[in-house]
């Protein structure tokens, strides 16, 4: 048992416990899988390497796992901000921002919904930042009227509903690529189509870049908060997903990607790259590719020494 100070949380719940299950959570393991009873043969501040469903866990002293546990329980924000995977993701914010000149927002409990609210949104279950986006609109295409703004917009989140997420990407992607067709009036009274530019592909700098950290994403179902999306005039062209460095690369594909696909799958009509990282080591894939199919990104110059970091993937 724990020192009865550190282990328990006013004295009333075994030590023991309460070290285990911290220590599961540091571990990245479920702790529904095992019904949270304590790991036999555990015994606190000595050097004894004990299981949990199978798996072997680190060695700690039982100040390292038994007061972050007390904060988190508690509800102290101590212990999220400093927790290792938020680590990770406020490294990726951080270079993001300072180093290639991204706007940075966190929404963890602190986004406002309404038009003039923090990201613009009116519910969760938008991915389509419209505030961004049809500013952009104006920007790139400054011959648009307000009808051809709202037919733009209708069109660009228009799916039918039977199609797949595949295809759903992929009609996306030709509407990034070529621009979204809108009826002009000409001054003969006549019709015709012209494009309507989403993205400036020859000047980066007339677009705006955004990343959100902790992004709510709801659909009818089910809830989600993603680490960071990007995005691009408005348009969620980009998904990180991070973990922290003791946690392998391929359980960010496996745990939190692939149940997205299931749960949140709007967040993915418009994506057009996949990053999963732990900050040591990143991965970059597209919509659809199996895992094995996730690259690194090593280089920014053929002459550099290949690094498979983060850091690296994201400045390339």
């Amino acid at each position: 048992m724990c020192h009865r100070g550190r282990g328990q949380a006013g004295g009333n719940k075994p030590a023991e416990i309460f070290c285990y299950e911290y220590h599961a959570h540091y571990a990245g393991v479920k702790r529904k899988a095992c019904g949270g009873k304590p790991a036999a043969g555990f015994s606190c501040g000595r050097e004894k390497l004990w299981k949990y469903c199978g798996r072997p866990m680190r060695k700690l002293p039982c100040g390292e796992f038994c007061r972050p546990l007390f904060r988190k329980r508690r509800g102290d924000p101590m212990s999220r901000e400093y927790s290792e995977n938020v680590l990770v993701q406020n490294s990726a914010g951080n270079l993001l921002q300072n180093v290639l000149g991204w706007e940075v927002v966190l929404a963890y409990n602190s986004e406002k919904l309404g038009p003039d609210g923090t990201l613009g949104r009116t519910g969760y279950g938008e991915v389509l930042l419209t505030r961004y986006f049809r500013q952009a609109l104006l920007r790139l295409n400054p011959w648009l009227t307000p009808n051809q703004l709202d037919e733009v917009q209708k069109k660009f989140t228009a799916h039918v509903s039977t199609a797949s997420l595949m295809q759903i990407n992929e009609e996306k992607y030709f509407l990034l690529r070529d621009g979204i067709p809108v009826t002009v009036k000409r001054l003969d009274g006549r019709t015709e189509t012209r494009s309507a530019a989403v993205i400036d592909f020859k000047k980066p700098e007339n677009n705006h870049f955004l990343a959100v950290k902790e992004m709510k994403i709801h659909s009818q179902l089910y809830r989600r908060r993603t680490d960071i999306v990007g995005f691009v005039n408005g348009i969620p062209l980009l998904f990180i997903e991070l973990k922290k460095p003791t946690v392998d690369v391929q359980n960010a594909y496996i745990d939190n990607y692939r149940d997205y696909l299931d749960t949140i799958p709007q967040l993915f009509y418009y994506n057009a790259f996949l990053m999963l990282s732990n900050g040591l080591e990143a991965k970059v894939g597209t919509l659809g590719s199996k895992y094995e199919f996730f690259h690194e990104w090593k280089r920014l110059k053929e002459s550099d020494a290949g690094s498979v970091e983060l850091e690296t993937m994201l400045r390339g």
